[in-house]
């Protein structure tokens, strides 16, 4: 299935398509059963990216790279370019799951954050999402036996959340372990899913300023991330672009 234009970000490449071909490609996926890999990048992504190159190639090598906020698309307005959709893995997933036919629910793994929290997100994805068994849920902080207790029950999605860059580190280097359909790097929807962490109200998400609203809320883990992260990102693009400055090499 041709998954759309790939634009060159960075040095990473993305995927320019739409909410109805992901879908088609996941469920896809998910019957083909071999640990197809779907990350998200913002620009918050691609900063930690740019200064290394061992997390450039796994990024290259997912099968489905989605483009994630307002920086990618100044980038790809810089680019000349158009994303048609905006992908957030805090959205895309919980819309999935609305589409997921109950009469074979997909089986869902939650691996991510501190300790209780993917239990409570566990009890609120299957009370809310019909179609949506959860097959097993551990911290983020469990390592060892973590991939036997995972295929232990067969899940058709796992869904790891251990933050940029530790979870798609974590998935390139063990998904040919992995008995999953899709596995993707979802940051913090454990923390949104569990009711513990608030998110914007959604005219925010609309406009793509959730970054702003999690800026207020948590400002000191967030700063460096935003306030600087944001102009060096937008800096980065115009060099890269220009054809002035490249990511950091091998």
């Amino acid at each position: 299935m041709n998954e759309g234009v790939r634009v060159d970000c960075l040095g990473v490449p993305v995927v320019c398509t739409r909410w109805e071909t992901v879908r088609q490609w996941f469920f896809v996926a998910i019957e083909a059963r071999d640990a197809r890999s779907l990350y998200f990048v913002n620009a918050h992504t691609l900063n930690l990216a740019w200064d290394d190159a061992e997390f450039r190639g796994v990024l290259g090598r997912g099968d489905l790279v989605l483009n994630d906020g307002i920086g990618l698309a100044i980038y790809a307005r810089l680019a000349r370019q158009k994303f048609d959709y905006n992908f957030n893995g805090t959205d895309l997933l919980p819309r999935l799951f609305e589409t997921a036919d109950p009469q074979r629910p997909l089986k869902v793994f939650l691996y991510g954050a501190v300790p209780g929290r993917a239990e409570l997100a566990a009890r609120n994805v299957t009370s809310r999402y019909r179609g949506v068994e959860i097959a097993g849920t551990l911290d983020g902080f469990v390592r060892d036996g973590a991939i036997e207790r995972i295929n232990a029950t067969s899940p058709d999605v796992l869904l790891v959340g251990m933050g940029n860059p530790l979870q798609e580190q974590w998935i390139d280097r063990h998904r040919a372990q992995l008995r999953v359909g899709v596995v993707a790097g979802i940051g913090a929807l454990i923390d949104f899913l569990s009711g513990e962490t608030t998110r914007a109200p959604s005219w925010i998400r609309a406009a793509q300023m959730e970054w702003a609203f999690r800026l207020v809320l948590e400002p000191k883990r967030m700063w460096r991330r935003y306030v600087l992260g944001n102009p060096v990102f937008i800096g980065r693009s115009a060099a890269y672009l220009g054809g002035i400055a490249r990511p950091k090499p091998e």
